[in-house]
């Protein structure tokens, strides 16, 4: 199996009810990219790497998403082989409240906010020789896992730190 693309993606959803609990409006979804990896050549692999020099490592799109006080040579053997893969990245919010609310989930209020994590991986199976009829290339999937997730109030981190002191 080949990766050529690695996005996290979180969807934030905003429902308005009426006082009957009736869905009146539902806003568009909100994608919120928080990362997305893929190769600078659109032919090439993300995974897994085609070279162990440390020099096409650091060109590629991995080298931004693994931490800089690992041994690279360890990072590179790992990611060279068939999989599984690991790799472990810290993901921020955004900061500002403009971008990205918080989650609301209370049954009294007319408006609902919910969000969704999404990792989305593109692959293509190394094992078919199946081809796509009008481009004459081998097929790409997507992957998508996807969860509910809650996104607390900036408001409830600063509470915590006061109550903390």
């Amino acid at each position: 199996m080949k990766v050529f693309r690695l996005s996290v993606v979180i969807e934030e959803r905003i429902d308005y009810y009426t006082d009957f609990k009736r869905l009146v409006r539902t806003d568009p979804i909100n994608r919120i990219v928080l990362l997305s990896l893929k190769d600078t050549h659109k032919d090439h692999a993300l995974l897994p790497l085609e070279s162990d020099n440390v020099e096409a490592f650091k060109a590629s799109a991995l080298h931004g998403a693994v931490s800089s006080d690992e041994d690279f040579s360890d990072i590179i053997s790992n990611l060279m082989g068939p999989g599984p893969w690991s790799i472990r990245k810290d993901i921020e919010l955004p900061k500002s409240c403009n971008e990205i609310h918080f989650t609301n989930k209370n049954k009294k209020s007319n408006v609902t906010i919910s969000h969704t994590l999404k990792v989305i991986f593109r692959v293509q199976r190394g094992d078919d020789q199946e081809m796509d009829l009008p481009t004459g290339k081998r097929k790409m999937f997507d992957i998508v896992v996807q969860t509910p997730i809650h996104i607390l109030s900036v408001s409830a981190v600063s509470f915590t730190s006061a109550v903390d002191a």
